[in-house]
């Protein structure tokens, strides 16, 4: 309807209406041209239908369906306003969003809106609404929660009682009542199979639950969903965004996993921490020369003072400067061996270490590294995310985990004042 109106009430304007599937976008135009004939002529533009996907309006509007399977999509067309439905399931998402950008970023007064069920893990919807709660980009992202919805909620029968599942589900959930609790049972024990994972998909509780894992994940949610909820995004301060400022008791870890020569692959990431609250002081992501980013870590290193600074070994430029630079604390996996050293076995004791610590209260706090921890998958990817702020936490709880940091000693130098002996030497020496 907000395509609809939007194209209708502006003369000239582009509306389309992109789906992956025909009949869903023939059943989305079908509504459209329902509204249109209900419609008072008082009160609408008058428009001509042509065929069963493109209305044109007598002001020189025009509303059009195109289908995202389309080879030729985007090409000719200026969106001024777009609807992109069930987003998330499309199979050639990237490609068809390609297409489809210069569309609508040509066009200064255009919008785009994107509705849709959450897709699989590490599809093209996900990355952009993590972006969007990250603060990049801009696109805006609105969760719908479906227990707002009341329309979803069965009324309970007497006695009902809720069992330990869903008494879990709904301590995570304040204010959810009976009736959401007895629909999700009865769609549990029938067309979702028992299956929570499809029944959070099609109504997610948070932002993250919904889209699908396919096996186990690395990281499980329960881990991190508390304070994904709760995370935020932190200022820039000076070279890094900081979570917090530096306290003279800190003993300080700093994480470096350095990025390859070029323009592509993960970005560079530093983070530094408090290793006696295992806090998160502040971090950096970013493409960098390896040696400059050598000069950034010895930099951040005298600035917090880190005890420790572990630079991942994977780019032996990155290491190298640091040790011709000389870069004080720099961790050696072994005396003939500086940087910290991962194998794949060594990482996945790292990820281990990191779900352990999360689960009994390892606060982190900032958006964009819990993101990279959510998303994070072992496999070889081609979805674009990014896990170089997910290694560094990897690294940090291998160092910090079993192990108890005392805050640093701080002497404070108390006051001393003129003793009687060294007034009596200087009236002596007054009297010669």
């Amino acid at each position: 309807m907000w395509l609809y109106g939007r194209t209708m009430m502006n003369p000239g304007y582009r509306g389309y209406l992109v789906a992956d599937e025909k009949g869903t976008a023939e059943e989305a135009f079908a509504m459209v041209n329902m509204a249109y004939n209900g419609q008072p002529d008082m009160l609408k533009v008058k428009a001509n239908l042509q065929g069963t996907r493109h209305l044109t309006f007598s002001n020189a509007s025009r509303l059009k369906i195109l289908y995202a399977t389309k080879r030729q999509l985007g090409i000719g067309h200026s969106s001024d306003t777009l609807v992109l439905t069930e987003f998330g399931l499309w199979q050639n998402a990237a490609r068809s969003m390609f297409k489809l950008a210069p569309t609508y970023r040509k066009r200064p007064h255009s919008k785009v809106l994107i509705e849709s069920t959450p897709g699989p893990k590490g599809c093209l919807m996900e990355t952009m609404c993590l972006n969007s709660m990250a603060g990049k980009g801009d696109w805006k992202h609105i969760f719908l929660d479906w227990t707002k919805d009341l329309t979803c909620t069965i009324p309970p029968p007497e006695g009902f009682e809720p069992d330990n599942g869903e008494l879990a589900y709904i301590e995570k959930h304040p204010g959810i009542t009976m009736g959401h609790i007895y629909f999700r049972r009865m769609l549990l024990e029938g067309e979702m199979k028992g299956d929570v994972r499809l029944f959070d998909n099609q109504y997610p509780p948070d932002p993250y639950s919904g889209f699908i894992v396919m096996g186990t994940p690395a990281i499980p949610l329960d881990a991190l969903q508390k304070q994904l909820t709760m995370a935020t995004v932190p200022e820039q301060v000076g070279e890094v965004w900081s979570l917090s400022e530096r306290s003279i008791t800190d003993r300080i870890l700093i994480v470096v996993d350095p990025n390859g020569y070029g323009e592509t692959g993960d970005p560079s990431a530093i983070t530094v921490w408090d290793m006696v609250t295992k806090r998160l002081v502040a971090y950096w992501t970013g493409r960098i020369d390896p040696g400059l980013l050598a000069n950034k870590t010895i930099r951040l290193q005298k600035t917090y003072g880190a005890e420790i600074v572990a630079v991942e070994s994977n780019n032996s430029a990155c290491i190298q400067s640091c040790v011709d630079k000389g870069c004080e604390s720099l961790y050696h996996t072994s005396r003939a061996h500086p940087g910290f050293y991962m194998t794949q076995g060594s990482k996945q004791n790292g990820i281990s270490k990191a779900v352990d610590m999360l689960r009994t209260g390892w606060d982190i706090g900032a958006t964009e590294v819990l993101q990279q921890l959510y998303a994070y998958s072992s496999v070889d990817r081609k979805d674009g995310h990014h896990f170089d702020l997910a290694i560094t936490v990897f690294i940090a709880a291998s160092i910090m985990e079993g192990t108890t940091y005392l805050p640093r000693k701080v002497t404070v130098e108390s006051p001393v004042g003129i003793t009687r002996s060294q007034i009596r030497k200087h009236l002596k020496r007054t009297a010669k």
